[in-house]
């Protein structure tokens, strides 16, 4: 029974390990997206004036909800994919899709709306690919530390 817990213990050190690694280096490239989809937005809803604007730097790490509401799902699809479950990352596809497409198909003749969506999808793979690298990364962790540490 002990064994048992102990590779539980390990397993969820492992996973917790390269989440909290993850999500520090997921702050910093969601930054830089935001940075260059930010240019984007300024060069689409301003035009010659944005180009005076672009030299300024727009790389800002932000804690807020929407930084919070992905640490959150990325934690959701990373357990799931953990668990076996597969189809989290159609669900978490719908649910986005679902949650996204009304507040967007009411701005699109808004400039920022091709900037918006381009945002939208670039965050959702980047974040799903965060997600599936958690896994991957704590399952070939795991099974190094257990060799040595689990007898």
């Amino acid at each position: 029974m002990t064994g048992i817990m102990n590779e539980r213990t390990l397993w969820v050190a492992c996973w917790f390990g390269v989440f909290v690694i993850g999500e520090i280096i997921s702050l910093i490239a969601f930054g830089f997206i935001r940075a260059i989809h930010a240019r984007k937005k300024l060069s689409l809803e301003f035009g010659e004036f944005a180009k005076e604007v672009k030299r300024k730097p727009v790389f800002t790490l932000r804690f807020d909800l929407d930084w919070l509401k992905g640490v959150l799902e990325r934690a959701v699809l990373s357990i799931g994919l953990l668990a076996g479950f597969t189809h989290i990352l159609t669900f978490f596809g719908a649910l986005k899709i679902a949650t996204g497409l009304n507040a967007r198909s009411q701005d699109k003749d808004a400039p920022g709306h091709a900037w918006s969506m381009d945002y939208f999808l670039t965050g959702n793979l980047v974040s799903a690919f965060f997600a599936i690298m958690y896994v991957l990364m704590s399952r070939e962790i795991w099974i190094f530390a257990s060799d040595r540490l689990i007898p």
